[in-house]
């Protein structure tokens, strides 16, 4: 199709060739006529149609496809996008997305709203496909405006991963062993810290039987512990006799052989030549201005072995089950079986008197483990929606990619819209 330039004669035949949805091709003409105020109806609630209000009429260009309308608007740095689609309830939403990426964009059309006035401003019509709108929106699938409500569908051969499940609701989807790896993956960060307690406990202790007094402090991210033996104006040299004779020590009297079977002492920040399973790095730093003795670090590096050998245990008797379980997002409600993404572990672990202690890791995941079967979703304005989920899985809950403060906008036209409470009845 080459581009042919219309005119507001043209504007119904046009859009019922392009196959756009009646309400969107409704919402188009009144918008090109500049009749927004008529358009109220057709939006889900007042908020979304005060920020269509508030649009320019003449916007640089109009991408088009089935399901979708993409409003362009130059910009003094960047373009500004918007995208008016259908929800379930058969109401029109609009979101501003970050980025537009029209790869299947073709210009079928230029519209002029006057042809007998040179100054009206000319507005170019694309033809897209509804991939286009769902990838700048950040999902693979419209399963809202789909007969079809099972997950996953697939595409060339390839696994569809994000779908849009309900206004601005997206469920990523992932393999089932993506949810126990997640608890892997948060297990271990809680050992690892807790490990590291111990370690440094330990020596603290060792420290101060050795006469050194030394405190918990924070450095990179890390707990740590911090003494102060050596003044500003010690020697390197002499500095590091003291260290290693510290080291050798340490070395003697410092037991972890409930956490593992080897450990290194080093000043070094190179650690990838230690094959050791624990290493303790020693380093001084600058003195703070006005103090004559500078602070030594103490820092603990526990090897992925140390710490993959305690999440094992912890998994081997982990025991969950699988039930019924509702989660909210925003407006959202979502219903589904599966295993839970909220529960409590104790873990018997290594303490610092070196008996083991019971420890309580709190696990709170962002990803959900759902089982074969119904996922029920429930909006005050979209309604309620099922979808079929085809095998189990691991999915996150997301919504749809929106301009940074696009959202705070709908906050903020939210609160203006609120009824005057001087005004509401007490009864």
């Amino acid at each position: 199709m080459c581009s042919q330039r219309i005119d507001l004669w043209d504007l119904p035949m046009v859009l019922n060739k392009m196959e756009v949805k009646p309400q969107l091709a409704k919402l188009l003409n009144l918008y090109l006529r500049k009749r927004k105020n008529e358009a109220i109806e057709l939006f889900t609630n007042q908020v979304h149609y005060t920020i269509f209000k508030q649009l320019s009429n003449k916007p640089s260009s109009i991408y088009i496809s089935r399901n979708y309308v993409v409003l362009a608007f130059r910009g003094e740095a960047r373009y500004h996008y918007y995208v008016i689609g259908e929800n379930s309830d058969g109401r029109l939403f609009i979101n501003k997305i970050r980025e537009f990426s029209g790869d299947t964009a073709r210009l079928v059309y230029v519209f002029k709203d006057n042809y007998e006035r040179k100054d009206d401003v000319e507005i170019l019509i694309y033809l897209i496909d509804d991939v286009d709108v769902h990838r700048s929106m950040g999902f693979g699938y419209d399963l809202e405006n789909s007969e079809d409500k099972a997950i996953p569908k697939y595409h060339e051969g390839y696994i569809i991963d994000a779908y849009r499940v309900q206004g601005d609701l997206c469920l990523r989807i992932f393999t089932e062993n993506v949810y126990f790896e997640t608890i892997r993956q948060l297990l271990a960060e809680h050992i690892r810290q807790i490990l590291n307690r111990v370690i440094l406990e330990r020596i603290r202790d060792l420290l101060a039987d050795l006469g050194i007094s030394s405190e918990f402090a924070e450095r990179f991210g890390f707990e740590v512990i911090a003494f102060r033996v050596f003044p500003r104006d010690i020697t390197y040299e002499e500095e590091r006799y003291y260290l290693n004779n510290l080291f050798a020590i340490m070395k003697r009297k410092l037991n972890v052989s409930d956490i593992a079977d080897s450990i290194a002492f080093t000043e070094s920040f190179n650690i990838s030549d230690f094959d050791d399973k624990i290493i303790v790095q020693m380093f001084g730093e600058r003195a703070p201005f006005g103090q004559r003795f500078k602070p030594t670090i103490c820092r603990i590096w526990l090897s992925r072995e140390v710490i993959n050998d305690f999440v094992d245990r912890i998994m081997n008797d982990l025991q969950l089950e699988c039930s019924d379980r509702v989660i909210s997002r925003g407006r959202h409600l979502l219903r589904y079986f599966g295993l839970p993404s909220r529960f409590t572990i104790i873990a018997k672990l290594p303490s610092a008197n070196m008996a083991e202690e019971e420890y309580v890791i709190p696990v709170n995941m962002n990803i959900l483990h759902i089982a074969k079967g119904k996922v029920y979703l429930y909006h005050p304005e979209h309604g309620s929606t099922e979808i079929n989920i085809m095998q189990n899985l691991a999915a996150e809950v997301f919504n749809v990619w929106l301009d940074d403060d696009f959202e705070e906008r709908l906050n903020y036209f939210a609160i203006k819209s609120l009824p005057d409470s001087r005004q509401l009845s007490l009864l």
